[in-house]
């Protein structure tokens, strides 16, 4: 087992540094940008040839290792992963010249968490870069653990793929699920893009609009981002992407098989639609009343950021800084929700907030009702009914609890290190948290390091879901603990 896990972060770094030099393949198209190349192919070939070294010498580099009794465990894997591909994601922006280390790392921490919160401006960016933030935030819409699953072929897999956050295992055999879900991503996206380039954009824009709207992801080679195009008509393909990229997998393969009957039962999705809904006709009701747009542009508006916040894209179409303070809430209460767990949105999932307000349901029922009897809690899932369990209730409550926690003290920090109104607070580090990748004037090149490390941290406690962090960091203190204490006993000895 110490075997295979020693090759196994050989084989990950040979994985990203193979995975970092694609935005080289730009030089194809604009021979201009090979000045750049440097900067991906040091970081690029060091990780290979350093990972080929580990594969090749993994009992030497276990011997050296203190984390020995703990790379045993998957959550370990998991954690270096993406570490690991924050700080490899870092260095050709860092390299080039493009940004200084802190910024670098708030780029590569928020391109691979697909977030969108950026410090760079598209218009003054080499497009061999523009090409690697959407780069990060396609590898990061897959998961890092779920790429390197597709090569690996034994029995822990599944452990991996549970530990990185995933639920929908589709088929028996795990590298056949990640190889599905790989491939009906890049099918959507290939659709994806065939239809924003039919509505008016360049063959570039199109491929990273399509990527960013489909894995929620926010980026945009725009400076305004979508709200570039002021296009109708690209704004509601727009909304139908991150409507799909919202959707639990399992879901999705289901509607694409046509088998509705039992799509439309789903209790998560079901949720989310009444959502949509329902917030989407008080933002545009609001909008009408208390701005200027008209009624059929309020309409449009207020369901975009709507759907935009739920799926945690961070696309726009309007201004959200002289948004009316509701609608701005709104967006809050939306984002820190996000879409259908098992799908490329973030937030706290809406499987969880109907797992809350049930048993909310319930508790009041319980309260009221003169019979005291244990009230069950089901939903309907792409599976058939389930039925949850009471351990899940408690872990789902902890969950929320957590999240609110972090986001209280996040959005406290900003208004230190940031120096902003607490209202701002909250809904940048809600932003940074849920993966929205909105800013409301906070985040930008001029911007701190302090608050670019709230940000970073508030970004990786969203996309790593707070547990396994808190996991990881329990492994890591009795590791440290362990070879502490040895060194001491040993010196008692001498």
């Amino acid at each position: 087992m110490t075997k295979i896990l020693s090759n196994r972060y050989g084989k990950i770094m040979i994985l990203f540094g193979v995975l970092i030099m694609v935005p080289m393949t730009v030089v194809f198209f604009d021979k201009s940008q090979i000045k750049y190349i440097y900067s991906f192919l040091i970081p690029g070939v060091t990780s290979i040839v350093l990972g080929a070294l580990i594969c090749k010498d993994f009992k030497k580099a276990e011997k050296t290792s203190f984390f020995s009794a703990n790379l045993k465990n998957s959550v370990m894997l998991v954690l270096f992963s993406w570490f690991y591909c924050f700080l490899l994601g870092a260095l050709p922006l860092w390299l080039g010249g493009q940004l200084n280390p802190i910024q670098a790392l708030f780029e590569s921490v928020s391109g691979y968490t697909t977030t969108g919160l950026s410090v760079v401006v598209p218009s003054q960016t080499p497009l061999i870069y523009l090409a690697h933030q959407i780069f990060m935030q396609y590898c990061g819409g897959f998961g890092v653990v779920l790429m390197f699953i597709m090569i690996i072929k034994d029995q822990s897999a599944v452990t991996l793929y549970n530990a990185e956050g995933h639920q929908d295992k589709l088929l028996p055999n795990i590298q056949k699920t990640a190889r599905l879900i790989f491939i009906t991503y890049n099918l959507l996206i290939i659709i994806g893009t065939i239809g924003f380039y039919i509505l008016g954009m360049d063959v570039f824009d199109a491929l990273c609009n399509s990527i960013t709207s489909l894995f929620t992801a926010g980026y945009s080679t725009k400076d305004i981002g979508i709200s570039y195009y002021n296009s109708t008509a690209i704004y509601i393909f727009s909304m139908l992407l991150m409507i799909l990229g919202s959707i639990n997998t399992g879901v999705l393969l289901m509607i694409f098989q046509g088998k509705f009957k039992i799509v439309k039962k789903v209790t998560e999705l079901k949720f989310m639609f009444f959502l949509i809904v329902l917030l989407g006709t008080i933002s545009s009701v609001v909008l009408w009343f208390s701005s200027n747009l008209g009624f059929f542009k309020s309409i449009l508006t207020g369901f975009y950021n709507v759907i935009s916040s739920l799926s945690t894209t961070g696309n726009y179409n309007y201004d959200i800084r002289i948004l009316p303070p509701f609608v701005l809430q709104v967006m809050i209460i939306c984002m820190l929700m996000g879409g259908c767990i098992g799908s490329t949105a973030g937030g706290l999932k809406l499987s969880r907030i109907v797992i809350l307000l049930k048993t909310m349901y319930n508790a009041l029922i319980m309260k009221t009702s003169s019979a005291r009897r244990v009230l069950s809690i089901s939903w309907n899932t792409a599976s058939g009914k389930k039925i949850i369990e009471t351990e899940t209730i408690k872990e789902t409550i902890s969950y929320i609890g957590f999240y609110f926690l972090v986001m209280l003290i996040g959005a406290n920090l900003l208004t230190i290190t940031a120096n902003c109104s607490l209202m701002e607070g909250f809904f940048e580090f809600a932003s940074a948290l849920s993966s929205f990748g909105v800013t409301i004037g906070i985040t930008g090149p001029n911007t701190n390091a302090l608050t670019l490390i709230v940000e970073m941290i508030g970004m990786i406690l969203g996309r790593l879901e707070i547990y396994i962090l808190l996991i990881g960091g329990n492994y890591f203190y009795k590791a440290v603990a362990k070879k502490i204490k040895y060194k001491i006993e040993q010196k008692k000895n001498i």
